[in-house]
């Protein structure tokens, strides 16, 4: 394991690294881990929609964010990161994210700018995915530094839709990779987003494994 390499000591090192989600079936196995290994890791539950308070609030030295691949979702996710960091300028920020169209890339570089963000370093095919086809299973990892400028975009509650599945009318259709059962999702199916079926898990079997079997439907 990569954190057990950079922590030998375990829980003796001063490093603490903090998890964020919405999930909490991720911060139990995460916790889980963390507690077989000796690692200085503890988890927080927290929908970034809504800003952090409290001991997350402008603390950390840098912060890791895989947003939803919208720019709505890019923008929110990399705010509640800043929002978590020291007010320090030269501070890393590593955002893993789906390949994208130059134009998209560009209006990228845009909210980055807007944040106060400097661009250090864009690794192609950093990431490797499993069930992820649409996005090719890879992902490119851009690393961040704050400056004197960076500030959140996003402040306040958030409302708007964040996922590919809540801004398009696309339907998918994905089937239980136990069961075989088949739900289509998107804004007028069955479930919204993907993310909210594999949180919900297959009506037949309650396993959350699905694989995609059909992109549209109608």
């Amino acid at each position: 394991m990569l954190l057990k390499q950079l922590f030998p000591d375990g829980i003796l090192t001063q490093t603490e690294i903090h998890v964020t989600d919405i999930d909490d079936r991720f911060l139990d196995y995460i916790r889980m881990l963390a507690e077989q290994e000796g690692l200085p890791v503890r988890c927080h539950h927290h929908d970034l929609r809504e800003p952090f308070f409290g001991e997350i609030d402008n603390r950390y030295d840098c912060f890791f964010t895989d947003p939803p691949y919208t720019m709505e979702g890019m923008s929110l996710f990399v705010s509640r990161g800043i929002s978590a960091l020291k007010h320090e300028k030269g501070l890393p920020v590593f955002l893993s994210y789906s390949h994208k169209s130059p134009d998209f890339m560009l209006a990228m570089q845009r909210e980055f700018v807007q944040m106060g963000l400097m661009t250090k370093e864009v690794i192609p095919h950093f990431n490797k995915y499993e069930g992820a086809e649409i996005i090719a299973n890879q992902g490119q990892m851009i690393i961040l530094n704050t400056t004197d400028l960076t500030k959140p975009s996003i402040s306040d509650s958030f409302r708007e839709a964040i996922y590919t599945g809540e801004k398009k009318r696309t339907l998918r259709l994905y089937e239980c990779k136990t069961c075989n059962q088949q739900v289509a999702v998107g804004a007028a199916g069955e479930v919204p987003t993907i993310e909210a079926l594999q949180n919900r898990g297959c009506s037949n079997c309650k396993q959350d494994i699905f694989e995609l079997v059909v992109r549209k439907i109608g």
